[in-house]
């Protein structure tokens, strides 16, 4: 078992940085462009810097696994980034339903202005 003093080995750090770096920096660019809204970004970037966070500060990982009494910190990470992806998905869901709803009041809306013209 890994203790308090141990760190990732240097390779790790640099992949991890660099996929965090690269990937917070396309879904910046993705803000920017309006391709997706603010509360998008702040879900989706949470899956860069959850594991960043986990490598880069190695004793804080440590001290929340000690605090929820979980032998690996790798648990409480993979933990965290399924809640991530299920509010994600959660929110998804939520914006397909309301885009199913609208276009429902829309199709009928139509059908009814069609048998208004129909009538005239």
């Amino acid at each position: 078992m890994a203790t308090v003093d141990s760190a990732p080995s240097v390779p790790t750090v640099i992949v991890v940085s660099a996929f965090c770096v690269g990937y917070l920096a396309y879904l910046t660019y993705r803000l920017y462009s309006n391709a997706i809204d603010l509360y998008d970004y702040v879900m989706l970037s949470m899956i860069a810097l959850l594991p960043g966070t986990f490598v880069l500060w190695p004793s804080l990982s440590y001290l929340i696994a000690e605090l929820l009494g979980v032998t690996f910190p790798f648990v409480i990470m993979f933990s965290a980034l399924l809640l991530v992806v299920f509010v994600i998905v959660h929110h998804v869901l939520v914006r397909l339903h309301r885009f199913e709803r609208i276009t429902r009041l829309l199709v009928q809306e139509i059908a009814l202005r069609s048998d208004a013209s129909r009538e005239e």
